[in-house]
């Protein structure tokens, strides 16, 4: 708090010191349900925890005054050419984005004062560097994949990528650990994190449009295995923004996702939510025959909420949408019914998942369906025009 902590600065209009660190643990808190912390030792706690704490102190030094947060990145130290070349691409190597390399000054710094920040010995500060080094790599350091790539097979640190046990820290699964600080770093989007009105004023030369103001709560929801961003509104000139950070959040979670599965954690797509209905920003790029121009586009998917989730849940949410509508029509307008009904229409019993998404169609039409979760009822309305709602929105029925 008293020494390097302070010059972790404002960046375009984000806090990078406390702030962030504070919100990226709230994501790995998030991250495990709470009936899987307990499957964590003591050790892979103090270990991930003390990565969250110490992930960004690479940036303090030549990067933290570059401007626009393009980093200079030494000669030896920026991924060759090779790397960004279509015939190599098939070995698909960790590489990172070559202007940002504060990832390894982290790892650096922490290997050679491990004991000054904090750390009990010099084995903890090795794994806990291996945890910060991760955090900046698009994929996973397995040597398996990383074999073709020169500038990977260089990297000591791939063959510490493992599941080990270190005294005095007992069993450490580090892709585990790897994986959670890799998506609690990607997704921490706060509102919290961007500079408040008055402190913007004092920045001349900063992005003040900053999207991360719009971001009331990231959400991580494990019934429904999706990552979802709350937002109170969604200018039609932020739409492009939020799908590159939707954008990123799924290619993360595509090669980083797998770490998690010792926890059973699966998170599926990303999601926005906005006055209770879910939107699925997408980026197309589409390439212009006879020139190297690249045109990229957002792909708006709002409605029916069927058409916003993925294939199967698509399903889901139709077979529970016509259970609840007959429910709702063959009761002479009786209005609420256990789960147990809902399940018996749709014929089978409800998972946790058909729950939530019968609790995302009442926050989607609060007017047509409701859930008293405390006595365990589902609420129809008996109302036509709601049916035809329900219909035209939720299933994507002509009305």
């Amino acid at each position: 708090m008293t020494d390097w902590l302070p010059l972790l600065t404002q960046d375009k209009g984000s806090y990078t010191g406390l702030g962030h660190l504070i919100n990226v643990g709230r994501n790995v808190e998030k991250l495990i349900p709470a009936g899987k912390r307990k499957e964590l030792s003591r050790g892979e706690i103090f270990l991930l925890l003390s990565a969250v704490f110490l992930h960004d102190i690479g940036k303090i030094g030549d990067e933290a005054g570059a401007k626009k947060g393009r980093m200079k990145v030494r000669c030896e130290e920026r991924p060759p050419r090779c790397m960004r070349e279509e015939r190599f691409q098939k070995f698909s190597p960790p590489c990172v984005k070559p202007y940002r390399d504060h990832h390894r000054r982290g790892k650096e710094f922490i290997e050679a004062a491990g004991l000054e920040l904090g750390l009990p010995d010099e084995m903890s500060a090795r794994y806990c560097g291996l945890l910060v080094w991760c955090h900046g790599l698009v994929a996973p350091p397995r040597e398996s994949e990383v074999s073709g790539c020169k500038w990977m097979k260089e990297e000591k640190h791939c063959a510490l990528y493992r599941n080990t046990s270190v005294e005095p820290l007992g069993t450490v699964r580090i892709p585990l650990l790897a994986g959670l600080l890799r998506i609690a770093d990607e997704t921490e989007n706060h509102w919290t994190r961007a500079l408040r009105d008055r402190w913007l004023e004092q920045y001349k030369d900063i992005d003040k449009g900053g999207f991360r103001r719009r971001v009331e709560d990231v959400e991580f929801c494990h019934d429904g295995r999706y990552i979802v961003m709350h937002l109170q509104t969604m200018a039609e000139e932020d739409k492009d923004r939020f799908a590159r950070v939707a954008q990123d959040v799924r290619n993360v979670l595509k090669k980083w996702g797998p770490e998690l599965r010792p926890l059973g954690i699966e998170f599926e797509d990303v999601l926005y939510e906005i006055e209770g209905k879910l939107l699925k920003l997408e980026r197309t790029e589409e390439k212009q025959k006879g020139t190297k121009k690249i045109t990229e586009t957002t792909k708006e998917t709002c409605r029916p909420m069927k058409k916003v989730l993925c294939e199967d849940d698509g399903a889901r949410v139709e077979a529970l949408g016509n259970a609840l509508m007959q429910l709702s029509a063959t009761t002479m307008g009786y209005r609420e019914f256990p789960w147990a009904s809902v399940g018996g229409k749709v014929g089978r019993p409800l998972t946790d998942r058909d729950k939530w998404l019968v609790r995302r169609m009442a926050d989607w039409m609060p007017e047509a369906i409701g859930v008293d979760d405390s006595n365990g009822l589902v609420i129809i309305s008996a109302d036509k025009d709601h049916r035809k709602k329900i219909e035209k929105e939720l299933l994507g029925k002509r009305a």
